[in-house]
């Protein structure tokens, strides 16, 4: 499921991030000029997802997690 959102535009209302923007915990940007999005889920709140937009196209290009995740990959 969440590999499915690579590819997404961060303007499609289906992306995770535009789905649960409550779960947003911050936004920076990356030195090789990307973006990141940083989203915090799960019991008890130790996971966190990170998704990586490309600033120019505006689309998700890859994504990862750290912590107690159960996610369906």
């Amino acid at each position: 499921m969440m590999r499915s959102h690579v590819g997404l535009s961060i303007d499609d209302p289906y992306a995770y991030i535009n789905r649960y923007p409550e779960n947003r915990i911050s936004k920076k940007g990356l030195p090789n000029g990307n973006l990141e999005d940083h989203f915090r889920r799960g019991h008890n709140n130790r996971c966190d997802i990170y998704f990586e937009i490309d600033k120019t196209t505006r689309r998700i290009v890859d994504w990862r997690y750290e912590g107690d995740c159960y996610l369906p990959l």
